[in-house]
Parts: structure tokens; sequence; C-alpha cells
């Protein structure tokens, strides 16, 4: 019987939870009295003759050994971490309980939008628990349909389809699969009708998109040389992309070469098809959310057809200044294209630029930035209609616009929440979009631009019997940082809770690249509110992109600090106004916002009674030197600049690990990462875990504990089936409840 469905007498329940409480107490009593109050870690080497210099500043990296993921010695120091975290974490008598509720809670149908491709209508759809999402074809909506791409019967279901492409005709798709979550991928190919597979099988890509040609024949993709190590585990730099082109049931020996940078080595590269099928569009890239714009006219290659032996394309450049704004096509009329660009408009702006006559001051502007709502994403629809997403104040609206001359037609206001998926192309007439909001999963809609009359119409909507959004309370506050700047932040619990600064509180950030959190269903947060009668809360801290290209920039470089302030003055209004307190307050963030939970446990950690930093960046002075990190300059700075040097040095997570004053204690930790993690590397997290340990975790007053946890098989949060993410779950609870002495509800769990 699941947890949910488990109905007792309610003497019986209330005497099970109050055993339960009991069990909670005297486990966690047990285990610290047989330590001794005090954790013992493994010892770790510290090479004390490594010490760079960095403009004068002598800088220990006493554990640099730990760069090299391969070596026994690496191996060695990660196994008996995870077995002392795992012996820990089993001490927790209600984790049987935590994973029922989890798996109850994540147990239900998720589907995407709709969308026709050719003949054939698709949607991805996941069934319950399963690990990954199926892909179903059916020849009319309302049709039957079957099974068109299932991972989760391949590759001991480690697999995941990352993205896809149809051919123009709708007659070949082609897809990309991640193995144990790298950002490797291989291209496949799938005929529509037969459900056959082609030999075609392209290696050796990452970070490409996937763009056919109008004759069907082939599609331009982005690799690197052969030689790579794409196993996942790797920590060197990519260089040399190029785009190549693939003729589908030809050799992949036999692809062109098509563009390529030989001066420009570190720059990545990818390609997209224009919607009249005549122009290939290249954006040359280095560093993230910013690219600059070349372009060359098919038709001649085309005509001749596309070789091996051909020459380079010519390209010819728009926009050769890459390092500083995004450039994105949304469509175009002949050599007149439209491109959405934060260029002059920090919330974002559609430009029109004639190709033939690029020079800035020949653009033109379409839609105007708004200087409230910032422009996420376009699509065109029905080839004269666009469809654009804003932001606003963490929600998301939608406006539609009338091409050419983008005149707006109608702005279409949704409940606070955000849309998640999307569905629409030139040629169809209709649009798909879904909606989920804090304690809604799934609304999707459709507008039908064949109809004079734009109706927003629900196509399907989702609603699992565990959740009643009438039992929440959603609360959209503003709350000052130390400069005084305003920072939103969603907080949720169930209605009627005594705000009496007693409860549990789960406090999540990111703050980086731009990035938007959005309010969407998320089923731990029901685990929170129901079980733990806790709160949750989302700061939306500068760095993000929540009110533009001004508020990343306000939270990145020199401007991190700021990022660290909002995150640490969103703990300090919760504990103010009565929705919890420092022992009952857990920190918890992922990449970025990994950083940011470790470098404000090193700002204020009396502030924490748990923090959970997940794959974070935390050696600020070496992670240009792993894989993609090199693209993260803009975003951190670099130290082998004096200037980035100086900031960098002081909010480094790794770098600034300190005894606190007053002999008081680090919150207990539990560092995460991911062995196939190869974009922030786990050296970070490891290097991070070996020096808190060294300098905080053999202080006498330090008896909190300072833990490890290695995911097997997975990525940078990619390959994650909901049986890995559930029992990542069941740990972060299970350490939360012994380190927090916290109280399981089991009553009324739904």
């Amino acid at each position: 019987m699941q947890a949910s469905e488990a109905k007792f007498h309610p003497r019986v329940t209330k005497c099970f939870a109050w055993r339960i409480k009991i069990l909670l107490r005297v486990r966690r009593w047990w285990w610290c009295r047989k330590h001794h109050f005090r954790f013992r870690y493994p010892s770790a080497n510290r090479d004390e003759t490594i010490v760079d210099d960095y403009h004068g500043t002598k800088v220990p990296d006493p554990y640099r050994w730990l760069e090299m993921p391969k070596t026994e010695e690496v191996k060695h120091f990660i196994k008996q971490q995870t077995a002392i975290t795992e012996k820990f974490l089993r001490n927790c008598c209600v984790r049987e309980f935590i994973l029922n509720r989890l798996i109850d809670l994540y147990n239900y149908p998720k589907y995407s939008c709709p969308f026709k491709r050719g003949n054939y209508y698709y949607y991805f759809k996941k069934n319950g628990m399963e690990p990954q999402t199926i892909l179903y074809q059916q020849e009319s909506l309302e049709g039957d349909s079957r099974t068109f791409v299932d991972l989760n019967i391949v590759n001991n279901k480690t697999s995941v389809l990352s993205s896809f492409a149809f051919s123009e005709n709708g007659g070949i798709f082609s897809y990309t699969t991640s193995s144990f979550g790298s950002d490797w991928v291989k291209i496949r190919f799938k005929n529509v009708d037969t459900l056959k597979d082609y030999p075609d099988v392209l290696e050796r890509v990452k970070f490409s998109n996937i763009a056919w040609t109008h004759d069907n024949l082939g599609l331009f993709y982005s690799c690197y040389p052969k030689g790579r190590n794409t196993s996942g585990t790797d920590t060197s730099t990519g260089t040399n992309q190029t785009v190549a082109y693939h003729r589908l049931g030809t050799p992949p020996d036999e692809d062109a070469i098509v563009v390529e940078f030989p001066d420009q080595p570190t720059w990545g590269i990818r390609a997209s098809v224009s919607n009249c099928g005549r122009y290939l569009l290249i954006y040359p890239w280095e560093y993230t959310n910013h690219n600059g714009l070349y372009y060359c006219d098919l038709k001649p290659y085309l005509k001749r057809g596309i070789t091996k032996e051909i020459a380079r394309f010519e390209i010819i450049p728009v926009i050769t200044e890459i390092g500083s704004h995004l450039y994105e096509y949304v469509t175009n009329y002949d050599s007149l294209f439209y491109i959405r660009t934060n260029k002059n408009a920090s919330n974002y702006q559609v430009v029109a630029i004639d190709f033939h006559n690029p020079v800035e001051s020949n653009w033109t502007v379409k839609i105007p930035e708004d200087k409230l709502d910032v422009l996420q994403w376009t699509c065109v629809i029905s080839y004269d209609k666009l469809v654009a997403c804003y932001s606003r104040h963490v929600s998301h609206i939608l406006k539609l616009f009338q091409l050419p001359e983008a005149t707006l037609i109608k702005i279409i206001d949704l409940e606070m929440g955000s849309i998640t998926c999307r569905a629409g192309k030139p040629f169809d007439s209709v649009f798909f979009f879904r909606t989920e909001f804090v304690f809604n999963p799934t609304k999707i809609y459709y507008i039908d631009f064949a109809k004079e009359e734009l109706e927003v119409k629900l196509f399907r909507e989702i609603k699992p019997s565990f959740v009643d959004p009438e039992d929440f309370t959603v609360k959209k506050i503003f709350y000052p940082s130390l400069d005084g700047t305003q920072i939103p932040m969603i907080i949720t619990h169930r209605k009627g809770l005594n705000l009496n600064g007693s409860h549990f509180c789960r406090l999540y950030g990111y703050g980086g690249f731009g990035h938007n959190l959005i309010p969407a269903f998320s089923p731990q947060r029901l685990f929170t509110i129901d079980n733990l009668q806790g709160v949750e809360a989302v700061a939306n801290v500068r760095g993000g992109g929540e009110y533009g290209e001004n508020w990343h920039i306000d939270g990145c470089r020199h401007n991190k600090q700021n990022c660290l302030d909002d995150f640490l003055a969103a703990a300090e209004y919760l504990i103010h106004n009565n929705y919890t307190n420092p022992s009952k307050l857990a920190i918890v963030g992922s990449s970025n916002g990994g950083l940011v939970v470790a470098a404000c446990v090193n700002q204020r950690p009396d502030l924490f009674g748990a923090a959970v930093p997940i794959v974070g960046v935390m050696d600020l002075l070496r992670f240009h030197k792993f894989t993609i990190g090199s693209c993260w300059i803009t975003e951190y700075g670099i130290s082998d600049l004096e200037e980035d040097f100086k900031f960098i040095y002081k909010i480094s997570p790794l770098h600034n690990i300190k005894p606190p004053e007053n002999d008081t204690q680090y919150p207990p930790i539990l560092v995460m990462t991911a062995d196939h993690d190869n974009r922030v590397v786990p050296l970070h997290s490891l290097k991070y875990l070996a020096e808190l340990q060294h300098k905080i975790g053999q202080l006498p007053q330090q008896k909190n504990p300072l833990m490890l946890r290695v995911d097997s098989k997975t990525g940078h949060g990619t390959a994650k089936g909901y049986s890995a993410l559930i029992q990542e779950l069941v740990d972060i609870y299970s350490f939360f409840i012994l380190n927090m002495n916290l109280e399981l509800k089991i009553e009324n769990s739904r």
C-alpha cells in the first residue's frame, strides 16, 4: 500500500507519529554519542608545495590532485567520503516513509504540448515513475497513439533524448541522445512511417543545433575534431568546433566541414537554417548568452550538392563582436531579418536588419524594448503572426503581434506561473503552450490562428489527487537587499500555518547567467509543506534575468557580492518575519546556485541550520581551465586578470573557508556532485569538501557534519530518472531531519 493511500484509526496514527518523533531523536542522540559529538573524517593528502602566484598574492592549492578524476587516489577519496555519508544517512529511521511519500508525489502523468510534423502529431509523456520521457505518435489529436521513441528500454535507462528536429517534410526524425547526463551527444535518425532507425550515427557532438536543409537530404550540426574524449568524465577544454553537413545515407566520415574559424580555436559555433530555407545562419560564441552572427546563401551550394570535396562555405559577417550581446533569429523576409537582441535593450527588443546592409545605423526597431516586461522568446505562427513571451514580476505573459509590421494585436495575462513548453512553427496555424503554477502541474492551452477571434482554449489539464491549490498560500513579496534594492521572493506554505518562527524552511536560489526562476510545480515542495509542516521560499536574486540584462549584470563579475547579499537578505527576511529561525532554515542551490549557497555559508555560517550546495562552482580561480568553464568568464571574471582576481578571490567558496567567530560552528553541509558532470566538473565539490573538513571539521566546536554525496552515472542535472531523483531527495531530507531536529508529520498525507 502506498503511503498516500494508508488509512489508520486516528489514535493509531497519532501513536505512530509520536513513535516516529521519539525514534528520530533517539537515533540522532545515539549517532552523536557514538562519535563523541564530533565527526572523524578520512585523512586527505594536502600537498602544501602547490602554491600559485596571482599578481603577487600567494594562494595554496593543496588538493589539486583531486582535479584528476581517473586516479586511484581520487577514487579512494570518493569511496571513503561516500561511505561515511551513507552510514550517517542510514540512521534516519523514516527513510522508507520519505521514499514512499515522494514516490506518491511524483507518480502522476506528465505531458508536453502536442505538435504536428508532416502527417503526424507527436507529444512527449512520462507515465508515472518511468525513468525517461516517451515520445508518442498519432495521426490526429483525437486518434490512438503509438510509441515512437522510448529510451527506457535501452542502455540501462541512462540515455536521454536531449534535442530533436524533423526534416522539413516531416518524414525523418533526427534526435540527440546523451549517456549518463554528459554534454556529449550522438545524433540518430528514424523513419517516421516504418519507425526503423537509419544506420547513420553522428558523434563528437556537443552544444549543437540540428538544422535540416529544406530539400530533406541532410542537415548541419556542430562537432569537434576526431580524437576527443567523449566519455563524459574528461575535464579538458573543448577547442576547434566546426559546422559539418551530413547527407542522410552516407558515412559520417564523408561529412563536409562547411564552417570553421581556425584563427579562433576557443569559439563554439551553432548553425540554423532560415524559415525560407535559403540561408544558413552562423552563431559563433565564446561566452554564455553572447554570440556573433554570420550568414551564407545556401542556394548555390544546394544546387551543386554539398560534399566533402567542396571548399568551406563563403560566410558573410553581420555581427562580428561575439562577447557583448545576444542575437537570436526570429524570421526573415528575403534579406530582411528580424532578430531578438539585448543590444541597446536590457529587456530585449526585436530589430530588423537588412543583411545586404547590416550596419547598425540601418537597423529598424520592430518590437521596442518594454521597460517593465522582459522579452524571453518569440515564435512565428501561421507565417504572419508572432507569439512573444514576456516575464513580468516573476511571471509569464504572452503578447501576439501581426507581421511584418509587428503590430500588437492581443495581450494574454496568465495566472502567476510559468510557460514551460510551447509548440508551433511558421507553417502551423495552431500554437500550443503549457503552463505550470506552484500547485498546478499542467495546463496545456492552444490558440487557433486560423480563426478570426484569437481565443485561448484549454486542451489538457492534469490534476493530481494529492494536491488541492486551495489548501495553500502563495505569496509574492519584495524585500530590501543590503543596498536597498527590492528583491522578489515566492513564499509558499499551508493555509492557516501559525507563523511563530518555529517552522522548517527550505530557501532556494540561483542568481546567475541571466537565468529566470519563474514559479513552477515541484512535487518535493509538498513534502516540505505537508510532511515537515514547513515553508518553501524561492529568492529571485540579482544575476538572474528576471528583470532583464541589467538585473543580470548587477549580480555577476565584480557585482557578484550583490547576488550573495540578496540571498542573505532573503534568509534574514524569512527569520525576521517569523517564517523560520536560523536553526530551522535550510538553503539549497544547484550549479551557480551551489556557489551562492557555499559562499553565503562562508560569510554567515550563523544564519543557517543546514546547507546543500549541488554541483556548485567552488574554485573561482581555476574554473576556466576545465571543460566548458572558459565560457563563464563573462559571468565570474578570470583570475588571470588582476582586476578580476581581486573580487573573485573575495567570494570564491573554496578560498574563503575560515573558522567562524565566537567559537561557533558551520551548519551541517551536504556537498553534492555527479560523476559524469562535464559542465561543472566534480573537482569543484571534491576540493571544497576536503578544504571544509580540514579547516572546519577539525575545530573542537564543530559537531555538525560536513559530508559528500556523489551521484553515479548522471551529469549536470540530466539523465536522472525519477528513481535516482527521489533517492537523492530521500538523502537530502534525511540529512535535514537528522541534523535539524525536525518532526515528521504522517497524518493526512494525501
